[in-house]
């Protein structure tokens, strides 16, 4: 029994150690999946919206697939500041 006992401690340390560290590797792989609005705003990968900023008319998308992952892909319409 008491064998078993020093085994159960074994494997909950091994668990604590084994989710710090995954937990670490998601939140880096998270950051990376960000995309920045031209007004500042950070927004996840998968948004889809207007702009903001000086870019307030254009249509964008934070890409969350492929190469392009994290990327701010917007429409290139002039935007006058009068219609803001």
């Amino acid at each position: 029994m008491k064998n078993l006992t020093y085994i159960f401690i074994l494997v909950l340390i091994l668990l604590v150690v084994a989710c710090g560290v995954s937990t670490e590797v998601v939140n880096e792989t998270y950051k990376g999946k960000n995309c920045t609005l031209s007004g500042g705003e950070v927004v996840e990968s998968g948004w889809s919206g207007k702009d903001t900023g000086s870019n307030f008319c254009n249509q964008c998308t934070c890409m969350q697939d492929g190469p392009n992952m994290g990327a701010l892909v917007c429409t290139e319409m002039y935007c006058n500041s009068k219609d803001k």
